[in-house]
């Protein structure tokens, strides 16, 4: 007896210890479980975050891909006609092509035709002149359609001689007087040019300032008088002196057109061409220049 009470004495005493144990482990296997499932979430967010960093990898490396081919077709793009052009300049028929094969820049020629001259001159004459044009902008540069070039030119010109019925107060008696010009003048203009029909065919328009030395021979007065008839008071003929300058503007129209189409080649850069000019004085004085052109150009 003394001997089973003892027993169960040991056995309440072990029992609270023991349910502590089983208790402590329940709770540190929950705790457990509860880390497990927080890993598993935590790596599920990882692996998606991985998958979606490959996409976007993927999607730029695709672009990059995108961006080469384009690359390479424009560098194929432009090298073509690069390697055209050299070998069309290497091959014989190319350059023999009886065109010009750039626009000229510069050109230089020569002038010649008819005249008409001031103050009611009823006999224009022969004018000669010398000419320069130099390209101030081109197509190439933005000019709609065609070039844009300065043109000097310096010519001289000589007219016949006129008549003029007139009757003297101071002698009582008619007359006929006789007088003709010869005129120098200097013209600047810019020249507006179409490429429409280029090289073969250029017409242009041109405008500018100019200044005119005009030079009356035998100045028409009779003997006894001062001052000039009726007739050459309506001429407006300048008598007070035999030689005057004068500045005004011009302007016209023309045509060149170039022989490259004759299959010669020293003509490849030969042009004829026709002009016409109107020249307006600030006095009032109106006449016009009709003149053929031969020119060379570079």
């Amino acid at each position: 007896m003394r001997t089973k009470g003892r027993l169960l004495i040991s056995l309440c005493a072990v029992a609270p210890m023991v349910l502590g144990s089983v208790a402590a482990g329940a709770d540190n296997t929950t705790n457990l479980t509860d880390r497990m499932d927080r890993l598993e979430a935590r790596l599920q967010q990882v692996e998606s975050q991985v998958t979606q960093l490959r996409q976007e990898k993927q999607a730029v490396q695709a672009q990059l891909d995108h961006q080469k081919q384009e690359d390479a077709a424009l560098k194929a793009r432009l090298d073509a006609p690069a390697s055209s052009g050299f070998a069309a300049s290497k091959s014989p028929a190319a350059s023999d092509a009886p065109h010009l094969s750039k626009t000229p820049t510069s050109e230089w020629g020569t002038r010649v035709g008819y005249q008409e001259f001031p103050y009611h001159q009823r006999h224009g004459g022969f004018y000669y002149g010398f000419y320069f044009d130099h390209a101030l902008a081109q197509q190439a540069d933005g000019i709609p359609f065609g070039d844009l070039d300065a043109d000097i030119t310096i010519g001289i010109s000589r007219s016949d001689t006129d008549h003029v019925n007139d009757f003297s107060d101071a002698l009582l008696e008619k007359a006929v007087l006789e007088y003709r010009q010869t005129m120098l003048s200097g013209w600047i203009g810019i020249k507006y040019q179409l490429n429409q029909w280029a090289p073969l065919l250029r017409p242009y328009v041109i405008a500018g300032p100019g200044i005119w030395g005009d030079v009356v021979e035998s100045p028409p007065l009779f003997i006894g008088e001062q001052n000039p008839s009726k007739a050459l008071k309506v001429r407006k003929l300048p008598v007070d002196a035999a030689a005057n300058l004068y500045e005004g503007g011009q302007g016209g129209a023309g045509f060149e057109l170039n022989l490259a189409s004759t299959g010669i080649k020293p003509l490849e850069r030969v042009n004829l061409g026709f002009d016409y000019r109107y020249s307006a004085w600030t006095t009032g004085e109106q006449f016009a220049t009709y003149t053929f052109s031969l020119s060379a150009s570079e």
